[in-house]
């Protein structure tokens, strides 16, 4: 996927980005940030998705509507043929579903929450287990990196410090194995700054191909006060990931806090306290 520059789509799916060079570069116009009505974004949204979805054969869009009818679920489909939810969700909204089906659908929901549930259980049983057999030092820098720099929901860190991008990097490898085929960087650079050098700089600190590595301008008509912009990094199917690192801060935070709040309790003067009220009196 080519180095390409886009609009603030912040909240559409990364998968849409990849075709933003073929839509946006009509109204992208760099010496000046764009505005434009929300109207005309949610049609280019639209149509960025549907040039980026991938097309499947007559026979199995026909066999996913007949399926839905019979109450499959949205989940099963995804399943059964391999192909992602929204696909799944444009093809099937407005099919009529028997009465018969409708209660057996239902009884499917819900599912995604279990599974959640399970992941959520698992991923803190492996937090104490890293805690236990891991590298405590690396994984407790990271955890508060992660706290400090990072999203909580997803495995995501943005920094304008090459050595704290590089320093959380290297832990993500050393500790958790993710290696850089996992990692997606995302550049947002402003105005002033020249685009081919920020790449070249976070290409050659990271160790990132440029290929792997998006641009992303649009400040505002801000001027940055970093050199080379600012990096995100987003590791690939994070989302367990990021259960475990979530888990990693609130343990290692009460390790930290419980002995001093209990230091605190111990050292704190028992006896009568001034400004209490005795039962049945009045203020001491």
């Amino acid at each position: 996927m080519a180095v390409f520059e886009v609009v603030d789509l912040r909240g559409v799916e990364p998968r849409t980005r990849s075709c933003h060079d073929r839509v946006f570069p009509l109204y992208y116009r760099p010496d000046k940030p764009m505005i434009m009505h929300r109207k005309r974004i949610a049609s280019l949204i639209k149509l960025c998705y549907h040039l980026s979805m991938r097309k499947y054969s007559k026979e199995i869009i026909a066999n996913l509507k007949k399926l839905r009818k019979s109450g499959h679920s949205i989940s099963q489909l995804m399943d059964e043929f391999s192909i992602p939810k929204t696909t799944v969700w444009h093809h099937i909204q407005g099919i009529s579903i028997k009465k018969e089906y409708i209660a057996l659908i239902r009884s499917k929901q819900g599912g995604s929450k279990i599974r959640k549930q399970k992941d959520l259980e698992r991923a803190e049983i492996e937090a104490e287990t890293i805690l236990e057999n891991g590298d405590k030092y690396l994984i407790s820098i990271l955890a508060m990196l992660h706290w400090t720099e990072g999203d909580r929901k997803h495995m995501i860190f943005t920094n304008t410090n090459s050595e704290m991008v590089k320093l959380y990097m290297h832990i993500l490898k050393e500790c958790f194995n993710i290696n850089k085929d996992r990692v997606h960087i995302i550049i947002r650079y402003f105005t002033g700054m020249s685009k081919n050098k920020c790449l070249n700089f976070w290409a050659s600190e990271t160790g990132i191909p440029q290929k792997s590595i998006s641009m992303y301008y649009n400040d505002g008509g801000r001027r940055g006060r970093t050199k080379f912009g600012i990096c995100r990094i987003l590791v690939k199917k994070g989302g367990y990931l990021s259960k475990v690192v979530n888990f990693l801060i609130q343990k290692i935070t009460n390790e930290i806090i419980a002995p001093v709040a209990q230091l605190e309790e111990q050292s704190r003067p028992k006896g009568k306290v001034v400004g209490s009220i005795p039962a049945g009196g009045t203020i001491v």
